[in-house]
């Protein structure tokens, strides 16, 4: 397990670490038994769901810094150094798209693939890639293409560790015998 970072505190090696997608979707089953799925989407029709952790073992120095930074700044950015995917549908004309989270640094480089063709990725803020080339932001988390990726339902993937956004939930105290305790940390994306 690789470490995390919450604000400014990095958690080491955090055990047993709960890392759940929830989608953004209402269900309803008609008379007949069908689902109907109502989905969130972004304005480029992206479907949107939100992450929630729970990190169980956290020692009192660790928790003593996330709850300070917290009450000062409230929410807080996350990185658990996982990489998820974001699939898009080109319309043959729009060149840029932006990416639900912000990148989490500049390395690790996102892998992008229109068509299932991968194309270089440069992380900067330059908005004029040559052939071949995507551009991504990683402070605005803007993705800029040499040419329109084709129209075709979602013909974009892009692979990528994100920066979350987290509003810390609640924290859970737990003594073992009578000098050890630790915390279990529960954050959700905002």
């Amino acid at each position: 397990m690789a470490d995390i970072s919450i604000g400014n505190t990095i958690i080491k090696n955090p055990l047993n670490l709960l890392h759940d997608v929830r989608k953004l979707e209402a269900y309803d089953r008609t008379i007949d038994g069908s689902m109907i799925v109502n989905m969130n989407v972004n304005s480029e029709n992206q479907s949107i769901d939100k992450y929630r952790w729970e990190i169980p073992g956290l020692i009192d120095s660790e928790m003593f810094l996330i709850k300070e930074e917290a009450k000062k700044k409230g929410n807080l950015p996350l990185i658990d150094y996982h990489k998820i995917i974001e699939v898009l549908s080109g319309d043959g004309s729009i060149k840029t798209w932006t990416l639900q989270r912000l990148l989490s640094g500049e390395t690790p480089l996102p892998a992008v693939e229109v068509n299932d063709s991968g194309l270089d990725v440069q992380v900067t803020p330059d908005v004029d890639p040559i052939d071949g080339e995507v551009h991504i932001n990683k402070d605005t988390g803007v993705m800029t293409f040499y040419t329109a990726p084709t129209k075709v339902a979602n013909n974009i993937v892009v692979k990528y560790e994100p920066k979350y956004e987290v509003h810390i939930m609640s924290y859970q105290h737990t003594f073992f015998f009578d000098t050890v305790a630790n915390y279990v940390l529960v954050c959700e994306e905002v």
